[in-house]
């Protein structure tokens, strides 16, 4: 009898290893993923509008001609536009304005010309119609690719122990 249950055992692990992680199927969505964000009429940068410069225009570390400031939002409760692949239904992308607390605002630039902001936010949350924080943050770049003043691509910046410095750099940025 021990035997039996030993060896009924062993095939549902074996068999439940074997099936539960099976391939799609031909024809199946496939899963949802992106590195960047594009929109050709621009990226409305959180807490840029009437910010304040909080640190000077300075040289960018091992980034010859790259300058950044360090900006003070005025913006009282911002609100950030995400994007995130839906846990329940394979291939569809959710999208949802959330509200933020901004930890830092950089701007970029090389001879005063603008080509990138990094926004770091903390992700709050409205209970009981107060705004408090969740204890997340996240880190996203907003880039000028033309020179148009239009900042049309917006990708994620990585983790705190990253570089702050953009990349890649624009072409027209560095062209006189």
């Amino acid at each position: 009898m021990r035997r039996i249950i030993l060896t009924m055992a062993a095939m549902i692990v074996f068999l439940g290893g074997s099936y539960s992680q099976q391939s799609r199927e031909k024809g199946s969505p496939t899963p949802c993923s992106y590195s960047e964000l594009y929109r050709k009429d621009g990226w409305m940068v959180p807490g840029l509008k009437g910010a304040k410069i909080k640190v000077k225009r300075m040289a960018v570390e091992d980034s010859p001609g790259m300058s950044m400031m360090v900006l003070e939002p005025t913006e009282p409760e911002p609100t950030i536009t995400v994007f995130r692949c839906s846990r329940d239904h394979v291939g569809r992308m959710e999208i949802d304005e959330i509200p933020i607390g901004i930890i830092t605002l950089w701007a970029f630039d090389f001879g005063g010309r603008t080509f990138a902001y990094r926004l770091s936010y903390g992700i709050d949350t409205i209970e009981n119609g107060q705004r408090m924080p969740t204890g997340s943050a996240a880190n996203v770049m907003f880039y000028d690719l033309d020179g148009s003043g239009r900042f049309v691509l917006r990708k994620s910046a990585g983790g705190p122990s990253d570089s702050v410095a953009p990349a890649p750099i624009p072409e027209w940025v560095t062209k006189e």
